[in-house]
């Protein structure tokens, strides 16, 4: 089942600049700095090596 969701949800993807994160992870690494909330309302899908 991990896999799966490692797989195919955008949050438990490795995040394209640092693969140490999860995309989940780096948002909530943000919302920490900034003081608030982060939602994730849309994705643009990339590659590695694009």
């Amino acid at each position: 089942m991990d896999k799966f969701y490692k797989e195919n949800c955008l949050a438990e993807q490795d995040f394209v600049k640092n693969p140490d994160l999860t995309v989940a992870q780096y948002a909530d690494e943000c919302a920490k700095e900034m003081g608030g909330k982060i939602a994730i309302t849309g994705f643009v899908r990339f590659a590695l090596g694009e």
